[in-house]
């Protein structure tokens, strides 16, 4: 059961985290904030205030609803604080909470049953499952974060199931800011120092203490390989990544815990940390990303510290997060197409940041009705990330299909 306490969470009608008071829907569902709403609770304003700075009782059904929303509510505004701006959301889009989903006979990590995000064309909607004796997913605060943050990436950069390393690359960023908020708990800081002081145990900065044998940061302690992972598998590309990351935040916390002292040290590579994966997000492409790009730009915006650590980490689970080399791009790239928004999208996806093309141009052989598809494109373009720029040249046959790079 979360340690925190919904009043501490929610400030009901004070607009602190809530983007407007809490009301009640047209459509009898229950509370109801402007991103958010209960569905089928039948929860009034007065249920709102009597269960208001209570603990989320598991036996409370009301109670594990409002706890539920008040942690949702928390998670959206702490990420955009993270992100650094303002998030802009769909206006057509709610996201619905159903704390109350099935009641399997147990829940099972492997199988991903404790939540699920899901989108319609005017909706998101969480789900969280049960368990036959008495478990509630919806009462594991760093469930909650992470479906949230699913939704989030989904709203903003349209990252949802487009394809296994998106989808990887959407946990890796909902497990990271999952373990920023448990680190926001002085309680959860003090219990990871003094039971694992070199942070060996990466599953004390989980708020899973109402699952038994959670493990939402994916088991990071271990150290993982990039060429053992099964490629058709996002959440074993997931636990690579994060592991990754979570060695990188040891190493930072090891760094800064002499000068600042272990607790406040905790707090601040976390923080570190998180910054710069949320950074990342504005400098990768929409609906489809890849990890090496990925840990590109969160290297590149990591603080000097963590960037260094960074580079080990990746360097030890075989992740290539070195800047872009033309023969590794190029056999990525394959075949690009010969539209030119698909020829920004993969390099975009490749890079990262953001491509602009200024220029293309075609050479056709001089027997072109023999040969009609001999010819060549050379696609001019400008590669910004990162605060740097530079230009390139990506030239393909006239399939689509990427036969040369440059970078100048």
């Amino acid at each position: 059961m979360t340690r925190s306490r919904i009043a501490r969470l929610l400030h009901l009608g004070d607009g602190r985290y809530a983007t407007k008071p809490i009301t009640e829907t047209l459509r009898g569902y229950g509370p109801t904030t402007k991103r958010f709403s209960l569905v089928g609770e039948g929860m009034t304003i007065e249920d709102v205030g009597e269960l208001a700075g209570r603990r989320a009782d598991p036996e409370d059904r009301r109670a594990r609803a409002l706890h539920t929303l008040a942690v949702s509510v928390h998670a959206d505004r702490r990420f955009q604080s993270a992100l650094g701006r303002p998030l802009a959301w769909p206006g057509y889009l709610l996201l619905e909470l159903l704390p109350h989903g099935r009641t399997l006979p147990r829940l099972d990590p492997d199988r991903n049953q404790f939540a699920h995000y899901s989108s319609t064309a005017n909706s998101g909607v969480i789900r969280f499952e049960s368990s036959e004796d008495g478990i509630h997913a919806c009462l594991s605060s760093d469930i909650c974060v992470h479906e949230v943050v699913h939704a989030l990436l989904h709203a903003a950069r349209g990252w949802i199931d487009a394809d296994r390393e998106t989808r990887a690359v959407a946990e890796c960023i909902g497990d990271t800011f999952s373990m920023l908020l448990a680190a926001d708990h002085q309680e959860i800081r003090k219990a990871a120092l003094a039971s694992s002081p070199d942070l060996t145990n990466s599953n004390l900065l989980s708020l899973f203490a109402d699952l038994p044998d959670g493990r939402f940061l994916r088991d990071a302690s271990r150290a993982l390989h990039w060429d053992d992972v099964d490629r058709q598998d996002s959440y074993a590309m997931a636990k690579v990544v994060g592991s990754a990351l979570y060695g990188a935040l040891r190493r930072t916390f090891a760094i800064l815990a002499p000068d600042m002292g272990p607790e406040k040290a905790l707090s601040e590579a976390v923080l570190r940390l998180s910054r710069a994966v949320l950074g990342a997000i504005d400098s990768l492409p929409p609906e489809r990303v890849r990890i090496r790009a990925l840990a590109r730009e969160v290297t590149r915006r990591a603080e000097p510290d963590l960037a260094e650590a960074l580079g080990r980490a990746w360097e030890e689970a075989g992740i290539d997060a070195s800047p872009a080399e033309e023969a590794a791009v190029l056999r990525s790239l394959a075949s690009v197409g010969v539209d030119p928004e698909e020829v920004v999208g993969g390099l975009e996806r490749e890079l990262g940041g953001v491509i602009e093309l200024c220029g293309l141009h075609e050479q056709q052989p001089r027997a072109r009705a023999m040969f009609p598809l001999a010819g060549q494109r050379t696609h001019e373009f400008v590669w910004r990330s990162a605060g740097s720029t530079r230009t390139g040249c990506l030239t393909t046959d006239l399939r689509g299909n990427a036969t040369a790079l440059s970078f100048s």
